[in-house]
């Protein structure tokens, strides 16, 4: 009788220590990732840019992220990780899953063969194109061709042009009818060294329907010169933020600033169109 009650207790241990590891594996779950952060991404003490940094991960490492669905382990756009028996946290803008396979969309060469660019979107998308954020989001990567290798990836950027040789441009932005955030970045394919090329956003003040009622502020940088532009009843002010110069442009229409003149920034003015910088400074 003991023995039947002892291997009838021991049963029942067995079966909550089955169900008690299911349970915590339903909860867990392990994804694989990239680091895309050149040359690598800095593993913190704290989910904080400003915290201790206690490891990093090489640029196009694979690591692997278990989360537990049950708890919240860190602000959000951080993740827990171990690498190299280092733990700590890592921000997600700097990993990619490893886990959704990739389709080239376009590619294109430098004139020196050295370089190739390549868009990437998702393989099961039907999208064929890289688009803004209405559009669809892909991955970009620049390729060294000479020693075969990715050397830069980012994801939500496309790919515009190549300046030279030596240089790229690449965009991220979007939005909707009240406001819109475009970065165009400037990427050195030798040090690999980022930097504004241009820079656009506006917000609309009381956003509604009537979009002829709607006034806006516009924010405009070309490199280092950076600028407001603040709608009134029938003109608007653009400022120089550096200098503090401003000019006002009598208009009854809203300030147009043309997106696909990126290289030579447009703006248009009672239907004329003019290079802004010049516009601004004759």
């Amino acid at each position: 009788m003991t023995s039947t009650k002892h291997l009838a207790v021991f049963s029942l241990i067995l079966i909550l220590t089955f169900d008690c590891k299911s349970k915590i594996n339903e909860f867990q779950k392990t994804q694989q990732y990239i680091v895309i952060a050149v040359p690598e991404s800095y593993i913190r003490e704290k989910p904080d840019f400003n915290s201790k940094i206690v490891g990093s991960v090489p640029f196009h490492t694979r690591i692997a992220i278990t989360r537990d669905t049950k708890e919240n382990i860190g602000p959000p756009g951080w993740d827990k990780i171990t690498f190299q028996n280092i733990t700590g946290f890592i921000n997600l803008n700097e990993i990619r899953s490893d886990e959704i396979p990739l389709k080239i969309l376009r590619s294109k060469k430098s004139s020196d063969g050295k370089f190739e660019l390549i868009e990437l979107n998702s393989k099961d998308s039907e999208q064929n194109f890289c688009g803004f954020w209405h559009s669809g989001f892909c991955t970009m990567q620049i390729i060294d061709l000479e020693n075969q290798k990715i050397i830069f990836e980012k994801i939500n950027y496309k790919f515009e042009d190549f300046l030279d040789e030596k240089n790229i441009v690449i965009s991220y932005g979007g939005g909707e009818s009240c406001d819109e955030h475009f970065r165009y970045l400037n990427i050195n394919l030798e040090t690999l060294e980022e930097s504004i090329f241009l820079k656009y956003s506006f917000e609309t003040i009381n956003c509604n329907e009537d979009n002829k009622s709607n006034k806006y502020i516009h924010h405009l940088c070309i490199k280092n010169n950076c600028f407001t532009i603040n709608e009134g009843e029938s003109s608007y002010t653009i400022k120089n933020d550096n200098t503090g110069i401003s000019k006002i442009v009598e208009s009854e229409d809203h300030f147009k600033f043309k997106r696909n003149t990126w290289k030579n920034p447009e703006i248009e003015i009672n239907g004329k169109k003019y290079n802004f910088l010049e516009y601004f400074y004759k």
